[in-house]
């Protein structure tokens, strides 16, 4: 009789639920967030929520601030010019950032907080890991799972329009399919970023 194979053991997490993590990096159920959110700062729940509903890198977000008159209320979008895409091999060298009425009441909320100063991204990272221990776990916790968190959500909950997604956030088609097509969530994760997302792109 063949000896019973003991399961091995999973490895140590301290994640407060079965989190998902690509690349290194955390994507966040909207529950999730919520938790998160209510540990930060006000000016950083203000920022994390401008680059949860923009998808916006922090230089970007930065120059916005510096620019308030990309962002379009009427056409509920960012029109980020030529030359204002920073990232380096980028392809795109300016893009429309489609939002929410959420999206643009996060917008508005961060233009009217008149920042001097861009927060840096390792004083964002100390913030955000002290908000998740105190939350959601602190495993793959950086600033730009915002960003990742929000590209998964829209192609979850929207894949028929993968092509303007991937245009809003700046990526090319091979990029999406290879790091955010296939995540799996929950159906009550997926209800939720829906609602969350309400009239994106609808403007």
């Amino acid at each position: 009789m063949d000896e019973l194979v003991k399961p091995t053991e999973l490895p140590k997490t301290d994640c407060k639920t079965d989190c998902i993590i690509k690349q290194k990096t955390r994507i966040l159920r909207p529950s999730e967030y919520a938790l998160f959110r209510e540990q930060l700062n006000p000016a950083h729940r203000v920022i994390s929520d401008v680059a949860l509903n923009t998808g916006m890198r922090w230089m970007e977000i930065w120059a916005l601030v510096k620019h308030p008159e990309w962002y379009r209320a009427s056409r509920r979008c960012i029109d980020m010019p030529m030359g204002s895409i920073k990232k380096v091999r980028c392809l795109q060298l300016e893009r429309t950032i489609l939002l929410t009425p959420r999206g643009c009441n996060a917008v508005e909320l961060l233009l009217g907080l008149k920042l001097k100063k861009p927060i840096t991204r390792s004083n964002l990272l100390v913030s955000y890991r002290l908000a998740a221990s105190r939350s959601i776990g602190v495993d793959g916790i950086c600033p730009k799972m915002m960003r990742k968190t929000l590209v998964s959500w829209l192609i979850k909950s929207m894949p028929e329009k993968a092509l303007v997604i991937a245009s809003s956030m700046g990526h090319n088609m091979e990029v999406m399919r290879r790091h955010y097509l296939g995540i799996a969530f929950e159906r009550q994760a997926i209800e939720d970023m829906r609602e969350y997302l309400t009239g994106w792109g609808d403007a």
